[in-house]
């Protein structure tokens, strides 16, 4: 992608592993079927449906794995490294528009 669009920006979001974790095992409760079948998070090693201790080590490390992976290869002229929680201005300045008036939506639906 980087070669194909050499203006492109990207955007790494990260969170608290561990509350990443707790919410997408949520997220995927309903869903215990298709996240067997979803590659990229097998490629992870991540299992959410009623996962073991195992699996969530194994995921949480992979998960942090990928985020070193992704600053590694993307020049930080071009990559964003993005916590929800800090809200519009550094997703503004790095795309070099205006901060929206707006309040920035970050309610973490799972703890309300």
């Amino acid at each position: 992608i980087m070669a194909a669009f050499p203006e492109a920006k990207f955007v790494l979001t990260i969170s608290d592993a561990e509350s990443w974790f707790d919410n997408f095992v949520e997220l995927m409760r309903p869903y215990q079927n298709v996240t067997d079948e979803c590659t990229a998070m097998r490629s992870w090693g991540c299992i959410f449906a009623n996962p073991t201790q195992e699996d969530r080590d194994i995921c949480l490390r992979n998960y942090h794995r990928h985020n070193q992976r992704v600053q590694e290869i993307i020049p930080p002229e071009r990559l964003l490294v993005y916590n929800w929680s800090d809200g519009w201005a550094p997703l503004a300045h790095f795309l070099d528009v205006a901060i929206p008036a707006e309040t920035f939506p970050h309610e973490d639906f799972w703890r309300s």
